[in-house]
């Protein structure tokens, strides 16, 4: 799910929520039992069209965000333990950008 509101100059700002529900063997039951929502994220976006681009490039925009990642199901959370030695962390923040180009 993405609600998302468009400015007259073409401007678009998306507010994505996602839940990843997988299968109950998924992420395994080594240090828990399964959780029926393995991760959830909610986030912001904003895109910016480049109109300076020629139409016969295709259709390109901007885009940046930032989102908040919560690794809900233990054994997921618990399993990030072997990628960085330590605490596992719950919840992560990940910012992204790139350019998208439609034809």
């Amino acid at each position: 799910m993405a609600p998302a509101y468009t400015f007259k100059n073409g401007i678009k700002l998306e507010a994505p929520c996602r839940i990843m529900m997988p299968d109950d063997r998924f992420y395994g039951d080594y240090f828990a039992a399964s959780s029926f929502i393995g991760i959830w994220e909610i986030g912001l976006k904003g895109t910016v069209p480049m109109n300076f681009m020629p139409a016969g490039y295709g259709h390109w925009s901007f885009h940046a965000g930032v989102k908040y990642l919560d690794f809900a199901d233990d054994n997921l959370y618990k399993l990030n333990i072997f990628n960085a030695p330590g605490k596992p962390t719950r919840g992560t923040v990940q910012g992204f950008c790139g350019v998208t180009i439609f034809f």
